[in-house]
């Protein structure tokens, strides 16, 4: 358990209340982040879709196909794959069975195709199914390999799109986009209406029927207005007001800000206001050096196969360091351009890691920092990409205990005050 604070008495808020005692959190605000993209794939784990559902394999009078297309590429091929099978007269015709072809990537590489149980196919439909698709498979295979490279780089990019803290929330209107409906025009009950009443008093009850479903439209859409209306008025008296003498809904809007953003990994964080809301505390859950990808992924240039090429252990600290650094300056970043009365972020990040002295994994604070307004508006954000973030970060009141290779010792975050 990390070192023992004075908590103030905090209602429960926000998506999950923790309580003090629980995952170490020295707050009991806490929202979770991100949709939890994992970052550690195993090598033979992933397994991509190749076709949509319903390709089948039809067994028919004429022989053995194969159909399979790629999901919304409105592409598809049929061939034949056997021999002629003539079924049974009381079969009633050809037999057709469906499935889902997937790809699956071994520990290897290689690649086998299955269905979504993971059965693999007789070989001579997989021959097949890979000579008419190798192409398609490929695509899959390389947009499969293109993101999950772009995941790893996100880990180190995530502070790429922090916003200036001048960058004030603002309240713009929005329009009501739905039109109302149309009233329907008096139906011509025509030369029969006029010669038939029984003819005329049809129409006259469609008529009706007509207007009554275009009041009921009407009303639905009156109170659809009203209620836009109502949120619109709510946003505008949140935005330009609340946001600054109301601790509630500068909670509020902090957390709608953060979920907005797409994070490489599931991030919890806990936060809190001081009751003058000029100071910030937040509390991060980073992740474990464990979760760092072991790999980057490739697609060779001919083949249905994918290459990996290991990291190094110094190259997995490394990028670990920097991504604990940009998600923490992410979040600095957000809080300042979220709340315009906070002067100073105090921001700790924490790790679960083993006790070497116990085995028992136990939640250590790696590092803690202090950020005043005025100095964090100092930094260039147009120029991030040129930032070294723990240098960046050193720049303020720090306490870190980091080697230049990106291992960390255990610290004592600041306080709460």
């Amino acid at each position: 358990m990390p070192p023992s604070r004075s908590l103030r008495s905090i209602p429960a808020y926000a998506f999950q209340n923790y309580e003090s005692s629980k995952m170490g959190l020295r707050f009991r605000r806490s929202i979770k982040l991100a949709p939890g993209l994992r970052l550690n794939w195993s090598l033979g784990g992933p397994s991509l879709s190749v076709g949509p559902r319903g390709a089948s394999v039809t067994f028919g009078q004429r022989g053995t196909y194969t159909n399979l297309g790629i999901p919304g590429t409105g592409l598809s091929t049929r061939e034949k794959v056997g021999s002629s099978q003539r079924p049974s007269r009381s079969a009633g015709g050809p037999q057709r069975i469906e499935f889902e072809a997937r790809i699956r990537i071994q520990d290897d590489g290689s690649v086998k195709l299955s269905d979504t149980s993971g059965n693999p196919f007789p070989p001579q439909v997989e021959r097949k199914l890979r000579k008419q698709n190798g192409d398609l498979i490929r695509s899959q295979l390389a947009t499969w390999c293109k993101d999950r490279n772009e995941q790893i780089d996100q880990l180190e990019r995530i502070h790429l799109g922090t916003p200036t803290p001048s960058q004030k929330p603002g309240y713009i209107p929005e329009k009501f986009e739905v039109q109302p409906p149309v009233k329907p025009l008096p139906l011509d009950v025509g030369l029969w209406g006029l010669l038939f009443p029984w003819v005329r008093k049809r129409i006259e009850r469609e008529h009706s029927r007509l207007i009554e479903d275009y009041e009921a439209r009407l009303k639905k859409w009156s109170e659809d207005k009203l209620d836009f209306e109502r949120r619109e008025s709510e946003r505008k008296l949140l935005l330009e007001e609340k946001l600054y003498t109301d601790r509630q809904a500068m909670h509020s809007v902090l957390e709608e800000r953060l979920q907005r953003i797409r994070w490489p990994r599931e991030t919890n964080v806990s936060f809190e206001l001081s009751p003058d809301a000029k100071r910030a505390y937040l509390d991060v859950d980073l992740p474990e050096i464990e979760d760092v990808p072991t790999h980057t992924v490739s697609l060779p240039a001919t083949g249905l196969r994918v290459g990996f090429k290991a990291l190094s252990d110094t190259n997995r600290r490394l990028m670990y360091m920097r991504h604990v650094h940009a998600a923490g300056f992410r979040l600095i970043g957000e809080t300042f351009a979220t709340l315009p009365t906070v002067e100073l972020v105090i921001l700790s990040g924490y790790s679960q890691r083993p006790d070497t002295t116990t085995g028992a994994v136990k939640d250590d604070y790696l590092y803690s920092v202090k950020a005043p307004r005025q100095d964090w508006a100092k930094i260039h954000f147009d120029k991030l990409a040129n930032i070294e973030l723990t240098e960046c970060l050193a720049s303020f009141e720090l306490r870190r205990d980091m080697t230049k290779t990106g291992s960390f010792h255990s610290i004592n975050p600041f306080e709460v005050v």
